[in-house]
């Protein structure tokens, strides 16, 4: 086990990236606790509510749980399978700090300034393969960082994970509206989507549905500019009044 200072933790940033939205668009998520006493106290519920509130620019493909030290041979082997998966959903693997992949045999908060090797970061990317792993924070936080802001999720409510068809819709949506206004076919776009996503991705009918959501009467009223009202007697009475103004 190498022995590193805080101030020599740069050589993490060769296995490991911060991650980003634009950089990440697809996470899959890891959560890992060391012993089943911080499961049950609720640590491994915190954690993985903290990466789903800390990675809603991405669209999450997955997200796996694991209790047990980040040194043992059934740890790597469940990374192995994790990072297999991520590769067919083409995402990377995110979790918040470095110490949750992985810790050198032997650490304890009581050392905290041994971080693992040279030797041992290539050993775990012999399991990983070309999968990119990324944490929420910065490789190279020290672990007295990291433990201080582990404290404050205490209070964090539990998560409710957006529904695939809302991950979808959160993609594409904007790009529809946009290629919509251009005059691109709607078909156009559908058959385009389901290419690039695989078959039935989304329906036809969704995308008929979020154009005529941007083609409201508010948005029509605001094109002519009129000033857009939410009561329609009042509107009622407008186009009356027009209409008959040339009669009195």
């Amino acid at each position: 086990m190498t022995t590193n200072h805080c101030n020599d933790l740069a050589y993490l940033n060769q296995f490991f990236e911060a991650y980003h939205p634009t950089k990440h668009p697809y996470v899959y998520l890891i959560s890992r606790v060391s012993t089943l006493k911080q499961e049950h106290s609720g640590k491994l519920a915190r954690q993985r509510t903290y990466l789903h509130n800390n990675s809603k620019g991405s669209i999450i493909r997955g997200s796996v749980c694991y209790t047990g030290p980040a040194y043992e041979s059934s740890w790597f082997k469940f990374l192995a399978e994790a990072s297999t998966i991520a590769s067919q959903v083409d995402s990377v693997l995110l979790t918040d700090c470095v110490d949750r992949f992985i810790r050198p045999p032997g650490w304890s908060p009581q050392h905290p300034e041994h971080y693992p090797s040279i030797e041992e970061l290539v050993n775990l990317k012999s399991f990983t393969g070309n999968i990119t792993m990324a944490t929420i924070l910065p490789p190279d936080t020290p672990f007295r960082l990291t433990k201080s802001i582990q404290k404050k999720r205490k209070t964090a409510k539990p998560v409710k994970l957006p529904s695939p068809q809302e991950q979808r819709r959160d993609k594409w949506y904007d790009f529809v509206l946009s290629e919509h206004r251009k005059g691109t076919p709607l078909r156009q776009i559908w058959e385009y989507i389901n290419k690039v996503d695989g078959p039935n991705t989304i329906c036809y009918e969704a995308l008929r549905k979020w154009t005529k959501e941007r083609g409201s009467r508010q948005e029509r009223l605001g094109r002519r500019g009129r000033k857009p009202t939410k009561n329609p007697l009042l509107l009622y009475s407008f186009d009356r009044a027009r209409s008959n103004k040339g009669r009195d």
